[in-house]
């Protein structure tokens, strides 16, 4: 099926849904998308932003050589990032994310093998909510399932050497999930008396 217009952006059916892509003609010189999207407005706004930085620098939307095929899984990306922190950042680092991102394909298996790109906030939303369920029906903390999301989050917010790089997927479903709020516990104050005591 080609794909069709439908202004601003355009759209197709394919096996694993529809997606949209667009396509403008800005002083002579045709901007497109360097993927496919999720959503028509994920669409819109990464145009607009293609549009804005052509007007800027001159440059339109690419994938550089060294960065991945737009095919690349979650799984694959997540993969990527601990190898980055271990190079970049600290092993301590790298394997915190590491098992973190194991305990997020637990409660989302089908995400291993799925598309960055075709991942919805949506989708994100209910596996936060899952997860956060789990853990308040076992008398635990949601902090957890934050500290999942910021880093998912960086890690879609790649590449990752520079935040004013251009990024490799301009939509982010990880940024427009809300964090759980979190009980803060009183800290206990020692008496006088037990302090001397102490």
């Amino acid at each position: 099926m080609p794909w069709r217009s439908t202004l601003p952006v355009e759209k197709k059916k394919l096996s694993n849904g529809t997606r949209y892509r667009y396509r403008k003609l800005v002083k002579g010189v045709h901007i497109r998308s360097p993927f496919v999207f999720p959503t028509s407005m994920a669409a819109a706004t990464a145009e607009a932003e293609a549009v804005q930085q052509f007007m800027i620098t001159g440059k339109t939307p690419s994938i550089s050589s060294d960065t991945p095929e737009t095919a690349e899984t979650i799984h694959q990306l997540l993969n990527r990032r601990v190898q980055w922190l271990r190079d970049h950042r600290s092993q301590r680092h790298a394997r915190d994310n590491n098992d973190l991102f194991r305990q997020v394909f637990k409660f989302a298996p089908e995400w291993e093998d799925l598309p960055v790109q075709d991942l919805t906030a949506e989708a994100v939303s209910k596996w936060a909510d899952k997860w956060a369920e789990d853990l308040t029906k076992r008398g635990k903390s949601r902090l957890c399932v934050n500290k999942a999301l910021t880093n998912l989050q960086a890690a879609f917010n790649c590449p990752w050497e520079s935040r004013r790089a251009e990024r490799t997927y301009p939509y982010n479903p990880f940024a427009l999930i809300e964090r759980y709020s979190i009980e803060k516990k009183a800290k206990r104050v020692p008496t006088i008396r037990q302090a001397k005591k102490v």
